[in-house]
Order: structure tokens, then C-alpha cells, then sequence
């Protein structure tokens, strides 16, 4: 199913043309992909488990989640390029979810670059949740030494939740944050500049 979902964002005015993004599910095509990126030490860094994993247990994870209706995983892609995977997973259909998400070597270290396609990502990955698995509440953790990232999603309307509902906070310095969909309505119908483009979900 395909459901084309338009975002309210400034265009960048030195291209002559939009860039085009598709957010898909993963296929057993991307396994190894998927694992090379998550093996990326920058990515690796900003998790919560940082060991390199091997294609061994990649493969055992990968089987596990592929059969996990809980758990999602999908791949934005501009212009046909992946440039970020998203994880939703502990997913209960108009309830909550958990989401995560990193960028593919394909994104660039330019600082004003990687912002462009942050905002994407973020956007695709908020509508995903609330439009199309219809959750009322979502939820991510970030390490609190990524104070980039906490500052990047509290800009997207997220707020600090109570950390005692993962297990996580107490192994790991991190905050839990949470956004509702109310909130990302009111956002998103806030935002007044043109709209960048269609961005085509495919949700499974």
C-alpha cells in the first residue's frame, strides 16, 4: 500500500529541482546494507550497544524482526539513494511506539547538507507513525551525550518523558522522549513555508 503524504517544508531555492523521497520497508535484498551501516563507527557511537556486530548475528536478528509484526524497518531514500534507515518497534497499531533511527554513508558530513536531510528524515518518520501506523504517542531514547540529537527532535515537539518506562535508564545515561500526535498535528499545520515535495510512504 502506498500513501502519498505532503510535508510543509522550505525548499532549498538552488535546485532547479525537488529532490524526490521514498520511505519503504526493508526487503531480505538490504540485509547486508542494513549491517554495514549500523557497523559505521558514528553510528555505532550514538547507540546504546556500540560493539561491532557481526554478520553472523545479523542474520539471526534480521530473520527474528523480519517475523516481528511489532517491529518495522524502512529505508528513506532520496532520489533512489538510501540515506537513513528508521526502526519502530514495540509497535501497539493506535496506541504507542518506540522509533529510532540513523543516516547511511550516503549522507554528507557538511553540517548544512546533513540538516536538509535530518529534517526529512525526521518528518517521514513522525507522518509514518502517526498517519499510517496511527499510534497516539511516540517514543525514542537518546544518550544524553548526543545533545545534538536531544535538541534536533525537541524542535520536532518532543518533550522528556518519565524515564522509568524503560529499562533501559537504568543502565544507560539517556533520556526517553515522547510526542504526541496532537501535538504533531498542531505542528505540522503550524509550519507556513511551500511545501518541498511528496514523499511517497510505502507502508508495507
Amino acid at each position: 500500500m502506498a500513501v502519498l503524504i505532503h510535508f510543509k517544508i522550505k525548499a532549498d531555492k538552488s535546485m532547479n529541482t525537488a529532490p524526490q523521497f521514498t520511505f519503504r520497508p526493508v526487503s531480505d535484498d538490504d540485509m547486508l546494507d542494513v549491517l554495514d551501516w549500523r557497523n559505521q563507527e558514528k553510528v555505532r557511537l550514538a547507540m546504546l550497544t556500540q560493539e561491532v556486530i557481526s554478520l553472523e548475528d545479523h542474520k539471526i536478528w534480521w530473520a527474528k524482526k523480519m517475523q516481528d509484526s511489532a517491529y518495522n524497518l524502512h529505508i528513506l531514500e532520496q532520489d533512489g539513494t538510501p540515506i537513513a534507515v528508521q526502526a519502530f518497534f514495540d509497535i501497539k497499531p493506535e496506541i504507542a511506539a518506540w522509533w529510532a533511527f540513523y543516516f547511511t554513508p550516503h549522507v554528507s558530513d557538511n553540517l548544512l547538507e546533513m540538516m536538509k536531510v535530518w529534517r526529512q528524515v525526521e518528518l517521514s518518520g513522525l507522518a509514518y507513525a502517526f498517519d499510517v501506523l496511527s499510534v497516539d504517542v511516540l517514543y525514542c531514547e537518546v544518550l544524553r551525550s548526543n545533545k545534538g540529537v536531544l535538541d534536533w527532535h525537541k524542535r520536532f515537539g518532543f518533550g522528556i518523558a518519565d524515564g522509568s518506562i524503560s529499562e533501559n535508564t537504568s543502565k544507560y545515561d539517556l533520556e526517553v522522549l515522547f510526542l504526541k500526535k496532537e501535538k504533531f498535528t498542531k505542528i505540522r499545520k503550524g509550519m507556513k513555508e511551500n511545501p518541498l515535495n511528496a514523499v511517497k510512504i510505502i507502508a508495507s
